[in-house]
């Protein structure tokens, strides 16, 4: 398949002309080859990814994040100067679905609220509208088909994003109904959130100030990290892409990247003695 074939796929899950007007979503890099045999995704271009894509024998990665949302000259021997310096020997395409894909309630963004069978759902933060009139944007809020206890609702998110990482902002629930979220860093939309009536709001990257309005809206908030919902994400978009091809394609493969957090293993008694 020719790369403005796998390009068009992307494309067709997540068209550029919705991504966001700050975002680089699109070709990060170009490349010589044409013909396309094999197709990494992964969350990040990092330097370890691309390098992994390489030695799949990938011809083009298709990652979340762009390189950069303010690109600049490779000046410094940094991780960007890395990823650039490996791609281009590497003769591979770099293309970036971020924002584009974020919009999507319908694709692999909303795979949450599939799993979690919500209902009556709403778009947070609505940035256009697609041909047949769904309403696109930022975040989603729906309801439960049963009300859980709180504890159980959150056993539940553990079940579907092993590995994430949660912490809490404002008052728990004794029971939860109504679900917002938003996959990466979504804390601004927290409001929107307890105005959509739900009950507990999943995001990530939630700071300091975040969290005391979270207290004040009388909402509970659930940090869940930036990289767990996004992770699967990318899964998700791995078979989705792979279903997009007719009559034979090329080779899907996804990457897994790596949290950059890490939990620390709790205190025992007398390490700080």
């Amino acid at each position: 398949m020719l790369i403005s074939g796998v390009i068009a796929a992307v494309e067709r899950i997540a068209p550029l002309a919705f991504q966001a007007d700050w975002d680089t979503s699109g070709i990060q890099i170009a490349a010589t080859r044409s013909e396309i045999g094999k197709v990494a995704l992964a969350l990040d271009p990092t330097p370890e990814n691309i390098a992994r894509a390489v030695d799949a024998g990938a011809d083009v990665l298709i990652t979340h994040h762009p390189l950069l949302l303010a690109p600049r000259l490779p000046s410094r021997l940094d991780a960007y100067h890395r990823a650039l310096s490996l791609a281009l020997k590497a003769d591979l395409w770099l293309y970036a679905a971020h924002t584009s894909l974020d919009v999507q309630p319908g694709g692999p963004a909303g795979w949450l609220a599939e799993e979690l069978a919500l209902t009556n759902r709403r778009v947070l933060e609505i940035t256009a509208k697609a041909d047949n009139g769904a309403e696109l944007g930022f975040g989603l809020a729906g309801d439960l088909p049963r009300p859980l206890p709180f504890a159980q609702f959150c056993a539940a998110l553990r079940r579907l994003a092993p590995g994430i990482a949660m912490r809490l902002a404002g008052p728990a629930p004794e029971t939860v109904a109504r679900v917002a979220y938003c996959p990466g860093s979504g804390a601004q939309l927290a409001r929107a959130a307890q105005e959509a009536g739900a009950d507990v709001f999943i995001t990530g990257d939630v700071r300091y100030h975040a969290a005391l309005e979270a207290a004040e809206l009388n909402l509970c908030v659930i940090d869940a990290g930036h990289f767990s919902l996004e992770e699967e994400m990318i899964r998700r978009l791995a078979g989705v892409l792979a279903g997009q091809w007719t009559g034979g394609g090329p080779a899907v493969e996804r990457i897994r990247s790596l949290d950059p957090f890490a939990a620390l293993p709790a205190a025992q008694p007398g390490d700080c003695a």
